[in-house]
């Protein structure tokens, strides 16, 4: 898990089979909070596979998938086009690289 608040990292989602099924992003939003952000598939295998935790201290998960909404711009250009969308600076100063920032 990241150590940071606002660090993030993307561990795979292993499928029943032992293939990638997909990738999460996970966040560091506060000392023992995380924001966890997949597919709508994956967040159905989250879901269920959290049912079947057996911790003495399972984590508190709760989903908002039929709530939010969330999309990916990647390659060079992305920050150029984001920018004309938000008034957040995305500057590699203040928005580096794996760094994440929850406005929830």
């Amino acid at each position: 898990m990241p150590k940071a608040l606002g660090r993030s990292y993307l561990p795979p989602q292993i499928s029943k089979r032992g293939g990638i099924a997909g990738e999460f992003t996970v966040t560091r939003v506060g000392v023992e909070e995380f924001w966890i952000v997949g597919s709508g598939m994956l967040s159905a295998i989250l879901n269920s596979s959290s049912s079947a935790l057996t911790c003495p201290q399972a984590p508190h998960l709760k989903c908002h998938t039929d709530a939010m909404y969330d999309f990916n711009v990647a390659g060079p250009q992305s920050p150029e086009l984001l920018q004309t969308l938000i008034n957040t600076s995305l500057a590699t100063a203040d928005f580096p690289f794996m760094r994440s920032t929850c406005r929830c």
